[in-house]
């Protein structure tokens, strides 16, 4: 099953909140860069609104015949409402599902917000904190380290918008206090330089906005599974 089937397979418990957060998290990012998926998202949402315009017994009159009769046939004036009301939808839509994948934050919370900023560059160092009885990994920001697991120790394919969820630690980086392991670089598509640690290249999360937050441990998306560097086995 592809990407998009997936995803249209969840629209339905996501347009209705029944959904868990990290999947709601999931769709929110995919339908940013799938146009066909957020116009399939546009006329389920706007199904309801169609569906009590129609004159009664109508929806039970279909359910047992092949087509409607004419007296049942929506006039007109309504389909091109519909339609009109169906565009406009498709465009707060796009807008809405841009907002929402940019505002989930700690807990995978989702809230309508403008996009965050794009942050600088961390200082070339890792150092070692605690955060959730864990010691792991962080950037001199604080923020947590990840690795991915179809990474392999001289090559990662976590590229374009995999690696603008999850932007890869430039390199060279140095050890701060209490951080252990071999450090290292790889050299990734583009021809820039990401650190390694214990030959997994790293990668902090966009979903962390502040230094104590590990949203995206244990996350399957963007092709595998992300994981905290977790330095309590050494």
């Amino acid at each position: 099953m592809d990407e998009c089937t997936s995803i249209r397979n969840e629209l339905g418990v996501y347009l209705l909140g029944a959904i868990t957060p990290a999947d709601r998290a999931r769709v929110a990012w995919h339908l940013v860069s799938c146009e066909r998926c957020r116009d399939e998202m546009a006329g389920l949402a706007a199904l309801p609104a169609l569906l009590r315009r129609l004159p009664a017994g109508t929806v039970m009159q279909f359910a047992g015949q092949s087509a409607l009769p004419p007296a049942s046939i929506p006039p007109k004036s309504l389909v091109d409402r519909v339609a009109r009301r169906r565009r406009t939808r498709r465009w707060l839509t796009t807008a809405a599902v841009t907002s929402l994948a940019a505002a989930a934050s700690a807990g995978w919370a989702v809230a309508v917000s403008n996009s965050p900023p794009a942050r600088a560059p961390a200082a070339a160092v890792l150092e070692a904190r605690r955060i959730g009885g864990v010691r792991i990994l962080t950037d001199a920001q604080g923020l947590t380290v990840y690795w991915f697991a179809p990474d392999s120790a001289t090559a990662s394919p976590c590229t374009d918008s995999c690696a603008a969820k999850w932007p890869p630690v430039p390199g060279p980086v140095s050890a701060g206090p209490g951080v252990p392991g071999t450090l290292g670089t790889i050299t990734r598509p583009d021809g820039t330089v990401q650190a390694t640690w214990d030959g997994h290249p790293l990668y902090t999360a966009r979903l962390d906005t502040a230094p104590g937050q590990a949203s995206g441990n244990n996350l399957d998306i963007s092709g595998g599974t992300w994981h905290e560097c977790a330095i309590t086995r050494h």
